[in-house]
């Protein structure tokens, strides 16, 4: 079965094209729904909750749907590749006869290596691979305890930039934290940093509308900026800490700097 070697690479290239009118197909079924960045529309991109959750599940579903496709794509290519010749018709076949391909290359291996007869090669190969899952697992656990500490940390620190923000205790039965944060919090963007991204964002947002309806807004936008011009110099986490939410919004990327966002 060498020739099953080929087939990633094989995937690659007619798959990918596949997946890309699939996905620029689902893209403009959602994007339709979503309001621009554009000034005639900006009152719009200041969304509720319910509108912000509406969205996400919109992008959940197109990751989904891109998902299925990926994986239906492959499948047929597969099929087409090694249906008749091998029986192989779905990649979990394909993987699978890989994997026993593997195997007995390592079975092989280990006859060459130390004389043994194939039962005795399997035998030795199977000591080793619980060997390596015992060691695997071990290292998962330790990982986990870790994560568990950074996690417990994290929350600890955006409780505290919640209190110093709002004058009070997070009440998790009146702040409701939305979904666009904790989608930050899953790509590693610790929860008091997504958390203070966010609430910029609807500021500026809010900010935004504001200037359009005002009869000057050049004038009202440089009123922020002069918010954040107080402190001068590069700043500091304990100057970030201490600014209202109007100035870090002025000199929103040098926060993200100085809190390690960027």
């Amino acid at each position: 079965m060498e020739e099953l070697n080929t087939v990633d690479a094989v995937v690659e290239e007619v798959v990918t094209p596949q997946i890309e009118e699939v996905e620029t197909e689902v893209v403009e079924n959602v994007e339709s729904e979503v309001v621009t960045d554009t000034q005639e529309e900006v009152k719009k991109v200041v969304q509720t909750p319910e509108e912000n959750a509406k969205f996400a599940d919109q992008r959940r579903k197109l990751e989904a749907d891109k998902a299925k496709a990926v994986s239906s794509a492959k499948d047929d290519l597969i099929a087409e590749m090694y249906g008749e010749s091998h029986g192989i018709k779905t990649v979990k076949e394909y993987e699978a006869a890989m994997a026993k391909q593997e195997e007995q290359a390592a079975i092989t291996a280990i006859q060459e290596e130390k004389n043994y007869s194939e039962e005795d090669a399997k035998e030795l190969l199977e000591a080793r691979q619980i060997k390596a899952a015992k060691a695997e697992q071990e290292a998962k656990s330790q990982k986990t305890e870790k994560q568990k500490a950074i996690e417990n940390q994290q929350n600890i620190e955006f409780l505290d930039y919640f209190k110093s923000e709002k004058g009070r205790e997070y009440d998790p039965k009146q702040d409701k934290i939305a979904t666009e944060v904790w989608d930050s919090v899953k790509n590693n963007t610790p929860l008091k940093y997504a958390y203070m991204e966010y609430e910029l964002k609807q500021l500026k947002l809010g900010t935004t509308v504001a200037d359009l309806n005002a009869e000057n807004a050049e004038a009202a936008i440089g009123s922020v900026n002069g918010d954040g011009a107080k402190i001068d110099g590069p700043l500091t986490a304990e100057q970030v800490d201490n600014m209202s939410m109007t100035e870090r919004m002025a000199r929103w990327p040098e926060v993200k700097k100085v809190m390690g966002m960027v």
